[in-house]
């Protein structure tokens, strides 16, 4: 009975201490999704602007496909990021309003992804400004 009640333990504390080297590796990689800027990995490259999720309705007969994406916006500098910070409403509505006007067929063919992120880029670029990549880490049409 002792013997096994050891292993308890040791195993307990071996799950403890993987489940926690995990979850810093994760924060450690991953970073605090709550900033909408983050320094450039390199200067003079880039700041990541994180718009965040969004998900509406396609243009699809009887509204029911959806697409669901996270959308990054690549720009010049931290003061260009303040200002989309700023205009995130209206950064909001221009994707928005660009992922209702497509249909799953336009999206879901195989250069859909590319055509959106350069009408999306498109369509910020006078608004903040600034030149715009487009970026989506999360990506979902359903």
């Amino acid at each position: 009975m002792k013997a096994l009640g050891k292993k308890g333990l040791i195993l307990a504390l071996a799950g403890i201490l993987i489940l926690g080297g995990g979850a810093y590796a994760a924060f450690r990689l991953l970073g605090s999704r709550s900033s909408p800027a983050s320094s450039p990995s390199s200067p003079g490259e880039h700041v990541v602007f994180r718009v965040g999720e969004i998900t509406t309705n396609l243009r699809d007969p009887g509204g029911r496909r959806y697409i669901q994406v996270e959308v990054e916006l690549w720009l010049t500098d931290k003061k260009k990021a303040k200002e989309a910070e700023e205009k995130r409403g209206a950064v909001r509505d221009v994707i928005l309003s660009v992922l209702r006007s497509k249909s799953f067929d336009e999206l879901s063919g195989s250069g859909g992804m590319e055509a959106l992120r350069e009408e999306i880029g498109g369509k910020l670029e006078p608004l903040l400004e600034t030149p715009v990549e487009v970026y989506f880490p999360g990506f979902l049409l359903q």
